[in-house]
């Protein structure tokens, strides 16, 4: 059982003082395993308590007793988390004033939210985890879950309906699609890899990351992330083609490097379309891309007017708790639940218009830190992230809750905020755009 051998070699671990190893068990253990409760009770992940859950409480004790100065923080986060904490509060209250129904879920959730990001920021700062190590968490991770995907896509067929259960297995059963919260990380672990083999690490590792991530991005025929992820692709083909012709230094380099990473993904999933020879997947990979999207839109388009116009109190929200309403393409009730595919709507409901405005500022700031890291200090790995920033807030705010409600998502983008962007923790694997 996963659960089982991950506490072990936890522990086993801790005693050793192997904390890279300890990073490693917990970034695999977050973004390898599908995000899906069938899959992660068959394993033994998650059985009475999620074993990661469990990791990370343990991970925060161990950072608080090696770092006393863990709590220092200075007078502006301060400020902000105080604000912060007072909105959480405020709204708390809301919801048991209105006796909100989905209450004590979701008290439960951001604690510990809180507590995984805590610890693995934490981990990541008090035992000093060098970039390149961090970034081979993430590949590894990445490998693991799309092997998985591509095996369950080819031989697993017959079990997607448990997977899923009845309402997406219903729906996604026929066009065989493989896919779970993890594949929008893809994303950005790509870029990674595109990083590592720009900087010579780890090659041939990273270009199978890549035909494998590329792969599991494609069977899981979600087309807001495959046309992303190839936009993205090619603007970064393009950014680096203008570098090296502008540049008199390494322009040769730079233009082997924008070739590859955008012709090595873009070609597999171009190829593997035109000349698999699974007619399942080639049909409905050109359904999912080239169909009327018109009753997704209609979905979303009536489930957020709806949620909108239920809200009883636009500047601090109707509480925490309260719940939401998915509708159909015929504006139809489907189910209430605890969140919607949108998570401005979201925030706007629970939180209110204050709320709301803190969130978007914390994005903001984030885009910020990557305009200076990459356009002032030159910095290629914070440029490359830079180009994928915004597509990957647009899939995991405006199109998904994804950045909250996934906890393979928020610690990614938990990575992203707090350390890629930092120039300190890069060692010699940081190069300068000349």
């Amino acid at each position: 059982m996963y659960f089982v051998l991950a506490m072990l070699s936890f522990i086993i671990f801790c005693m050793w003082k192997k904390y890279d190893y300890v990073y490693l068990l917990y970034i695999i253990s977050i973004i390898a395993i599908p995000s899906n409760s069938y899959i992660e009770n068959k394993m033994g992940v998650d059985i009475y308590f999620d074993v990661r859950d469990i990791m990370a409480i343990f991970m925060l004790v161990i950072i608080i007793m090696n770092k006393k100065n863990f709590f220092s923080i200075n007078i502006p986060q301060l400020l902000f988390y105080s604000v912060a904490f007072l909105i959480f509060l405020i709204s708390v209250a809301i919801g048991i004033v209105n006796d909100n129904r989905f209450l004590n879920y979701e008290i439960q959730l951001y604690p510990l939210l809180i507590i995984k990001i805590c610890a693995f920021i934490g981990w990541i700062k008090t035992f000093k985890i060098g970039m390149s190590i961090l970034i081979h968490g993430f590949v590894l991770s990445s490998l693991c879950y799309s092997i998985f995907t591509i095996l369950l896509y080819f031989f697993g067929q017959n079990i997607l309906n448990d997977i899923y259960g009845s309402f997406y297995g219903d729906i996604w059963n026929s066009s065989g699609r493989v896919g779970f919260k993890n594949t929008t990380v893809l994303l950005i672990i790509n870029l990674f890899s595109i990083y590592m083999i720009y900087t010579q690490k780890r090659i041939v590792l990273n270009f199978v990351n890549i035909i494998l991530g590329s792969t599991s991005i494609l069977i899981s025929q979600t087309r807001s992330i495959i046309i992303l992820y190839l936009l993205i692709l090619l603007v970064l083909f393009v950014s680096f083609i203008i570098k090296s012709a502008l540049s008199n230094l390494n322009s040769r380099t730079y233009l082997i490097f924008s070739i590859a990473s955008f012709t090595i993904p873009f070609a597999f999933i171009i190829g593997f379309i035109v000349f698999n020879t699974d007619t399942l997947l080639i049909d409905s990979v050109k359904s999912r891309m080239f169909e009327s999207n018109g009753g997704s839109l209609d979905s979303r388009m009536y489930t957020n007017q709806y949620n909108i116009g239920m809200i009883e109190n636009n500047i601090i929200g109707d509480g925490l708790g309260k719940e939401m309403y998915f509708l159909g393409s015929n504006s139809q009730l489907i189910s209430i639940d605890t969140w919607i595919d949108n998570l401005f709507i979201y925030i706007l409901v629970k939180f209110g218009l204050i709320g709301l405005c803190l969130f978007i500022l914390i994005v903001m700031i984030g885009l910020f830190k990557y305009i200076k890291e990459a356009l002032i200090k030159k910095n290629v790995l914070t440029f490359i992230i830079l180009i994928a920033y915004v597509p990957f807030i647009i899939i995991t705010t405006f199109m998904t809750s994804q950045l909250l409600h996934s906890q393979q998502v928020y610690i990614t983008f938990a990575f992203l905020y707090f350390i890629c962007c930092k120039e300190k923790y890069f060692e010699n694997i940081n190069k300068k755009v000349v």
